[in-house]
Order: structure tokens, then sequence, then C-alpha cells
């Protein structure tokens, strides 16, 4: 008992101790920058709205053909289709749902090798950290 005690209160010192930030460049952005990038995507969304059924593919090739174009501008270097499985990372898929969520992973991600074996890791993460808890869990009395 006296182990789990001080494993726990270890571990939340810990805890305190790592979540202090010591830089605050992560949240300094360039207004200039994110300013043109939410213009060029207003203009993108005009355009879209004003030509309904368009696809990404058309737009792609209407913007190597137009220079005058701005369509994409910026915007091409987003991630515009997302490869994940619902918008979840494959590690979330495999620690929540285990078996089943690489399962699910693999099915709709057969080309991205990367998110199926974090799906894997996830499981495997999720299954450590159950069995854990299980074997903390006992009672040795």
């Amino acid at each position: 008992m006296k182990r789990l005690l001080f494993l726990s209160v270890a571990l939340i010192l810990l805890s305190f101790t790592s979540s202090m930030g010591s830089s605050s460049d992560l949240f300094r952005y360039d207004v200039v920058a994110l300013n043109n990038q939410m213009t060029q995507l207003d203009q993108l969304e005009v355009y879209v709205s004003g030509n309904t059924g368009i696809t990404l593919d058309q737009l792609m090739q209407k913007q190597s053909a137009d220079p005058n174009f701005s369509g994409l501008g910026g915007v091409s270097g987003l991630n515009l289709v997302n490869e994940k499985t619902l918008g979840i990372p494959g590690f979330c898929w495999g620690c929540g749902l285990g078996v089943l969520g690489v399962l699910i992973v693999f099915v709709t991600n057969k080309e991205d090798k990367q998110q199926v074996r974090a799906s894997i890791f996830g499981c495997i993460i999720s299954s450590l950290v159950a069995g854990g808890g299980l074997f903390l869990g006992r009672n040795y009395y």
C-alpha cells in the first residue's frame, strides 16, 4: 500500500514539473500571414460556392491551367484530403477500441502503413495499461 501511495505521489509531482512550459514561442503567430491565408480561403469559398459540384481535382487542374486563378493559392500546402479514418489518428483507434480499432484502420487505410502501425502500437499500449491496472488492483493480504 505504501509503495502504491509513493508511486502515485511521484507521478503527480512528475506531471506538475513536466507540464510547466518554458517557451512561449509556441503561442506566437504572424498576424499578416494568417490574414493572408484566411483571405485566400475566403476567395476559394466564394469560388466553390459559385461553382456547385466542383471537385478538388478540377480545382487543381484549373489552377495549373490558369496562372491568374488564385483558387488554391497558399492552401495547397494544407492537408486538404485527410488520410486518417474519420479524422482520428490510428493510435487513438487502436488505444480506444483495441483489436477492433486496428481492424477498422487496416480496412479503411490499407495504403497508409504508418496509420496501421500506429493503431497496433495504440492497441499494445492500451493492453499493457489495462494489464498493469489489473496487476495493481490485486489484493495481496
